[in-house]
């Protein structure tokens, strides 16, 4: 049971990191300066939280689940609480990891495709 949520716990964890370096990484290149990208970064991360927010019922709805299964952050905790208290095996829960899973590989994708696009450029020097 700890080797599972071990394993469990660094594949979520290390999907998550690959989302947030790769968000952080695209807010950063498109942003103007660092107050707008932490605002900016603040201001999706709140968003991101808002679901968790909303009565039980509507949780327990199908646009609610959604939501939820949308919010990589959610969507990885639920599988784990799921995996380590409820005692279910890795697989019987694996559609908790496709919003993490999609979130990684595109901020991963677009953080490179932005990237790539860069030009770094020296300014003049006196």
């Amino acid at each position: 049971m700890v080797g599972s949520a071990a394993a469990s716990s660094l594949v979520v964890g290390s999907l998550l990191a690959l989302f947030l370096a790769g968000y952080g990484l695209v807010i950063s290149t498109i942003a103007s300066s660092n107050r707008v990208s932490l605002s900016v970064s603040l201001f999706v991360l709140l968003a991101l939280y808002a679901p968790t927010q909303m009565p039980t019922a509507m949780q327990h709805s199908w646009i609610g689940e959604l939501l939820l299964r949308l919010d990589p952050f959610t969507a990885g905790l639920r599988y784990l609480g799921r995996l380590v208290i409820n005692g279910h095996g890795p697989g019987q829960d694996a559609g908790w990891l496709i919003g993490p899973l999609v979130a990684a590989v595109v901020a991963a994708a677009v953080a490179l495709t932005v990237a790539g696009r860069l030009s770094l450029q020296g300014g003049d020097r006196a």
